[in-house]
């Protein structure tokens, strides 16, 4: 509750609030909501391998997603990668790919709107290996090149009150 009055309090009434700090709370709140989630999902469906495998793909795409694979994650759920294939399809109606894929592209979308790290830099970072691959999926997702998407919303853009004023 701390965390979310804090982020509301600093988007509301804090004319000069940093987005570092912004960030760093809003970063905090997640990982709290996502713990709690966590824990209503397993006294909620103990039991059920479905949502158990669902949430193992998840925590491990959202731990591991610059180098996961699913062979490495059929191992630590002891089942062949076909197996656990289908039931990540089964119980998310998205393929590991599908979802390795979003993770990564949020990642460095946010990358590239919150730093100046350079383009090949993030691209390497989150997990990809063939940039032109990386280039065309990002402009199918955000509809401009990952360099034009950097101008439009960079982080200065959106927090420094100076320039919100003169949009």
């Amino acid at each position: 509750q701390n965390l979310a009055e804090n982020l509301i309090w600093s988007f509301l009434y804090e004319k000069n609030s940093s987005c570092f700090r912004q960030n760093i709370t809003m970063g905090l709140l997640f990982s709290e909501l996502t713990d709690a989630s966590e824990t209503f999902v397993k006294s909620d469906l103990s039991g059920d391998i479905e949502s158990e495998i669902s949430l193992k793909t998840a925590r491990y795409i959202e731990n591991s997603y610059a180098e996961a694979k699913l062979s490495d994650l059929a191992l630590k759920c002891n089942l062949s990668a076909v197996a656990l294939s289908k039931l990540i399809k089964k119980s998310t109606g998205e393929t590991f790919k599908d979802l390795l894929q979003k993770k990564r592209l949020r990642e460095a979308e946010k990358l590239i709107r919150n730093s100046d790290i350079p383009i090949t830099e993030i691209i390497y970072s989150v997990g990809y290996e063939n940039t032109n691959f990386f280039y065309r999926l990002f402009r199918e997702n955000y509809g401009c090149s990952p360099k034009e998407y950097r101008r439009k919303n960079g982080c200065k853009n959106r927090c420094d009150p100076l320039l919100q004023s003169e949009k």
